[in-house]
């Protein structure tokens, strides 16, 4: 898994080197979370993802948790994620179905 993380090149694959044409294939809402003081991936790259959704016309949502607690955040600050994740949930619901 580890090797996939470091090796994936989503602008390589999908874009001709280009991450907003990458992009561009998507069709979903997207929520991206990042965690303050995460070294693995640091919020200034989820950051720079949401700016390149954000170019592509995408619907994006971005937040970035403070937190002290590193990479393992993602495993420890559930009940923030599950949070901000429900009420993602819950306004794209309402924006597909109309309501």
């Amino acid at each position: 898994m580890t090797k996939a993380m470091d090796y994936f090149d989503a602008p390589g694959a999908y874009g001709g080197g280009d991450l907003v044409r990458a992009l561009t294939r998507l069709r979903a809402r997207l929520l991206v979370l990042s965690f303050s003081s995460d070294w693995l991936f640091p919020p200034y790259q989820s950051q720079e993802l949401t700016d390149a959704l954000l170019r592509a016309k995408k619907h994006v949502t971005y937040a970035n948790i403070e937190t002290p607690r590193g990479h393992d955040a993602f495993l420890l600050e559930i009940e923030t994620e599950a949070r901000l994740i429900r009420a993602f949930l819950d306004a794209t619901h309402g924006a597909v179905t109309g309501g």
